[in-house]
C-alpha cells in the first residue's frame, strides 16, 4: 500500500469519526458522494483545486460558490474537510478518500460489499439464495454486485474486501491438480 493510500485512509477515518461523533455519518457519506459525482462530471473542478498557480483563497471561493446553496449544498463540516484537503495538497486523493469513507460507513452499519464473478447472469432467486448464504457465512448484511466473466465456465468467484473465495470450476481443477502433484512428490 502506498503512502498516498495510507493518507487517504487516515483522512477518511478522521472525517468519519468526526461525523459519527455528531451522528451525521450518513450525511458525510452523501455529501462526499455528491462532490465525487460533481468532480467526475466536471474534471476542470479538480484541476482548479490542484492548480499550483491558484491561491488558496481563490480555491476556497470556488468551493463556496459551488457548494453553498442549491442541490449541491454541503454542510460546514464537509466544506471545511474539502478545504483542508485542498490546503494540505491532498485533493488528488479525494476519490480514494470518498471510497474509504464509504467502507468505514458500511462497516459501521454491519454491511459488506461483495462481488460475485459468474459465467452468466443469476436469476433473482439464485441471487437471493447467494446473499442469504453469504450473510450466514460472513455474519454481515451483504451488498451484492455481480460481474459476468464467461471464461470461468461454471461456479463462481466471490470477492469481499478482505478475501477471495474461488468456487469456480477452474479453481477446483487447480486445487485438484495441486493435490495430485503433491501426492506424486510424496511417493
Amino acid at each position: 500500500m502506498t503512502k498516498d493510500y495510507k493518507a487517504a485512509y487516515r483522512y477518511a477515518r478522521s472525517f468519519f469519526l468526526i461525523m459519527k461523533a455528531k451522528a451525521r455519518e450518513a450525511q458525510g457519506h452523501t455529501e462526499l458522494d455528491r462532490v465525487l459525482a460533481f468532480s467526475g462530471s466536471h474534471p476542470e473542478f479538480s484541476r482548479l483545486l490542484l492548480a499550483a498557480n491558484l491561491a488558496y483563497d481563490e480555491k476556497f471561493e470556488i468551493i463556496k460558490n459551488l457548494f453553498s446553496s442549491g442541490e449541491n449544498k454541503l454542510s460546514a463540516d464537509t466544506s471545511n474537510f474539502i478545504k483542508l484537503l485542498v490546503e494540505k495538497g491532498r485533493f488528488n486523493l479525494f476519490e480514494k478518500i470518498a471510497e474509504s469513507y464509504r467502507r468505514y460507513f458500511d462497516v459501521d452499519r454491519g454491511l459488506e460489499e461483495v462481488t460475485a464473478v459468474v459465467p452468466f447472469a443469476l436469476s433473482g432467486d439464485a441471487e437471493s439464495r447467494l446473499v442469504a448464504a453469504l450473510e450466514k457465512k460472513l455474519g454481515k448484511k451483504i451488498l451484492l454486485s455481480t460481474r459476468i466473466d464467461r471464461s470461468i465456465w461454471g461456479g463462481m468467484i466471490v470477492q469481499t474486501h478482505s478475501q477471495v473465495i474461488d468456487g469456480s470450476f477452474q479453481g477446483k481443477l487447480r486445487g485438484l491438480r495441486q493435490q495430485l502433484l503433491s501426492a506424486g512428490r510424496e511417493n
